[in-house]
């Protein structure tokens, strides 16, 4: 996908977004055995936390390899609490470095090729991003707020878009040399079931095993075998020039722009009917919301509607949260109206979703993701918006990032 992360493939990234909305633990959406850990591997992993927690800053690279053969560039990832982080890629061998995702604490830059996306700094998608350096990633920054790593997993895929999770005990691995330095290790396995397709799953078997070692104990490397039915894979990351609380010069977290172009994220109709353009009538149809009401786009005809598909397990639909809610604020009585279109699969927790963040707008809701509504409009990835006019015509499409000024526009048309 051009737009990486910046959307989440209703099918195929379901698991990804999960794991980027949560990287630090969260309350277990179904009730799953406790998390048992041997002594050891308690007393190791008690350690590890406690050299990570209230740490200010930190800075570390990923040397990541698949099977054995060595991924083309490291991961090097600066990071000062609460909000600022510089995410680059560089590649083997040389001295060149491409920045893909930066903040200055104010705004989120995201850099793919000659191009970039820009969106406000959340508490939601903090997380998000810090969990882009993969399961060793995942595990530092869970770490760094004090949580307890493998019950930050198991929360995850607690989550009910995954079914039949069983888990192991945390054990202790017995201390070796490894990479040439002497380390100490826990292994945590659990098996889990990913929606493949309709009424169909793929049953997955990870095993991760943690090394930590040094003074204080850090994280060194990370081990990921992952059993299916349609592929094996170990996943192998190594953490190297760690540095907790690293001194940042003032131009780490400084967005520059040269050379780059703002992305358009509103011409790409990969992931939607390309039918759906500015001046058209949108597609019919006719749904039921959260409280039984229907709704249609011919409902609303005379005012502004805006169409928001979207999940609560989509991190970057979690991070345009702000930007809609603004606008409805703002707008909604000057005839503004939102229709959710929810691609959840747990209603508890959509309910308590929309409250906790008062998202005051009607919700369409089929349950399990299986609203016909995305189909319609050829929606294959989210977040995705329609704004329809109040002539009934589409009046922009897909605006994220200018939903206030798209909005805007269509209410000062008659």
């Amino acid at each position: 996908m051009k737009l990486h992360w910046l959307t989440c493939s209703i099918v195929a990234l379901w698991p990804a977004c999960v794991l980027a909305q949560n990287p630090t633990p969260q309350p277990a959406s179904k009730t799953v055995a406790p998390l048992v850990m041997e002594p050891a591997a308690q007393a190791l992993l008690a350690q590890g936390i406690q050299s990570y927690k209230g740490q200010q800053g930190i800075s570390y690279k990923i040397a990541r390899s698949t099977d054995g053969k060595e991924a083309p560039s490291t991961t090097i990832i600066l990071y000062s609490r609460p909000d600022k982080f510089n995410i680059s890629e560089q590649q083997v061998n040389s001295a060149e470095t491409k920045t893909t995702t930066l903040s200055d604490g104010s705004n989120i830059y995201l850099v793919l090729d000659k191009e970039y996306y820009k969106l406000p700094v959340s508490p939601q998608i903090i997380p998000t991003i810090m969990s882009n350096g993969g399961t060793a990633g995942q595990i530092i920054a869970t770490m760094m707020e004090g949580h307890n790593p493998v019950k930050a997993i198991q929360d995850i895929y607690s989550n009910p878009i995954f079914k039949n999770f069983k888990s192991s005990n945390v054990v202790a691995m017995e201390p070796r040399v490894v990479d040439g330095d002497y380390l100490s290790g826990i292994q945590y396995s659990f098996s889990v079931s990913l929606p493949s397709g309709e009424k169909q799953s793929l049953s997955l078997h990870h095993q991760i095993t943690a090394w930590f070692g040094g003074t204080p104990l850090l994280l060194r490397r990370v081990q990921t075998r992952i059993t299916s039915r349609v592929r094996n894979i170990t996943i192998t990351e190594k953490i190297v020039d760690q540095q907790l609380a690293p001194t940042f010069t003032p131009d780490t977290f400084k967005f520059n722009d040269k050379g780059l172009k703002p992305m358009s994220t509103t011409n790409n109709s990969t992931y939607w009917d390309p039918r759906l353009k500015v001046g058209t009538t949108p597609f019919a149809f006719s749904a039921p919301d959260l409280k039984g009401q229907s709704h249609s786009p011919q409902k609303y005809k005379g005012k502004v509607l805006l169409l928001d598909f979207w999940a609560t397990w989509c991190g970057p639909c979690v991070a345009s949260l702000p930007e809609l809610k603004g606008a409805y604020d703002k707008y909604h009585k000057q005839g503004l109206e939102v229709v959710g279109i929810s691609l959840d699969t747990d209603k508890n927790a959509l309910t308590s979703f929309i409250k906790a963040r008062q998202m005051e707008w009607p919700q369409i809701y089929a349950g399990q993701g299986k609203s016909t509504i995305p189909n319609v409009y050829g929606v294959k990835a989210i977040p995705f918006m329609l704004i329809i006019g109040k002539d009934g015509k589409i009046a922009a499409v897909n605006p994220r990032g200018k939903i206030d000024d798209a909005v805007k526009a269509a209410l000062a048309k008659s």
